[in-house]
């Protein structure tokens, strides 16, 4: 497995995220490649979590990458509630892009506060200043929104459910409903083109062990679901998430996040794609660990890490060292080097 490692060359004062890159965002702006990856303030691996300072803040970083995914450039982006760090939650959180009229917008969750209440928040990424716009939010009757999925053939609109299907209109905030859905499943990725007759989105359930699973959605272009891929997970994590799906010639990438912590670039040939789709194993629910094997084989190849090296909002060194230990030591997936990162960074506290 090749793994290319983006490192974080930035400026001191930059570095006050933990030593994570999680829910990488994808898009082109004036012939470049950029990701908007969230870096968190905690590890998690399947058993256990380590939250530095009993804060889940967030900060966001965008990367201006090449074809392979070498870092070229790197800055914190805005957050307009960064002065509240006080609070057990803070950030903009899983941001998602999307290409509407032109320009790159984007979706993400507001969870500001004491509370784990999340609001749904837009606005219009910056070609000039590469930043995020003014934030807009889009009020609902419950106190906890999540994973709505941004249409990239209907501006400002999103999936808001896929049971039943139904939109809703980020401007009025008015929802539609489509028809019959999938149940069970939440929005992961935006729903872009795939074809001319076809779109397609990456879809994401938990079971009562909260252990993620993936599938792919493909609806024709009134939004009606055509299509539902076999479940399957990528490496077999607990957690899970894929915020980027983009429809590609040979197929489509993905840049999943495995607990919240490392985050991988896939790329699936229509071959997979097709394998997922057909229904060769049982039509209902199966074990996503089947496909383990016939996943990690046709992406073997083609899989590079997307890591971020950086200090922690914890002024604490030993805390900083115990939770990147922990990480190191219990995470149930051994790929090569995956957590040399992580090993950095016990060799630089080694001296505590």
């Amino acid at each position: 497995m090749r793994i290319i490692t983006l490192r974080n060359y930035a400026e001191p004062q930059l570095l006050r995220t933990q030593e994570q890159s999680c829910n990488c965002s994808l898009f082109n702006l004036n012939s470049k490649t950029f990701l908007i990856s969230r870096c968190v303030t905690y590890f998690l691996c399947d058993t256990h979590g380590f939250v530095m300072n009993d804060k889940f803040h967030t900060t966001n970083f965008l990367y201006e990458v090449d074809a392979n995914f070498n870092l070229h450039k790197i800055k914190e982006l805005n957050n307009p509630y960064k002065s509240q760090q006080n609070v057990k939650y803070n950030g903009l959180e899983d941001i998602r892009t999307v290409n509407w009229d032109g320009d790159i917008h984007f979706l993400c969750s507001k969870v500001i506060g004491n509370s784990d209440a999340a609001t749904m928040c837009y606005g219009k990424f910056s070609a000039d200043t590469l930043d995020l716009g003014d934030l807009n939010e889009v009020k609902t009757q419950n106190a906890r929104e999540k994973n709505w999925a941004p249409i990239e053939i209907e501006p400002f609109s999103c999936m808001y459910s896929h049971d039943p299907l139904t939109t809703i209109n980020l401007h009025t905030h008015e929802k539609q409903m489509i028809g019959n859905g999938v149940s069970r499943i939440r929005g992961s990725s935006s729903i872009v083109r795939f074809d001319d007759n076809t779109l397609i989105s990456l879809v994401h359930t938990k079971d009562a062990s909260y252990k993620y699973a993936h599938q792919l959605i493909k609806y024709n272009n009134q939004l009606q679901v055509i299509a539902v891929s076999q479940p399957f997970t990528f490496l077999g994590a607990k957690t899970e998430f894929c915020c980027t799906l983009k429809a590609m010639p040979s197929g489509v990438l993905l840049i999943p996040s495995v607990n919240d912590g490392i985050s991988y670039v896939f790329n699936l040939s229509t071959e997979l794609v097709d394998k997922l789709f057909s229904h060769q194993l049982d039509n209902d629910w199966v074990d996503p660990n089947l496909y383990n094997k016939l996943f990690l084989d046709a992406i073997a190849n083609t899989a590079y890490e997307v890591a971020v090296t950086s200090a922690c909002l914890s002024t604490d060194k030993t805390q900083i060292v115990a939770s990147v230990k922990y990480n190191h030591e219990h995470s149930p997936i051994d790929l090569m080097n995956r957590y040399h990162r992580q090993t950095a960074l016990i060799n630089r506290f080694n001296s505590l």
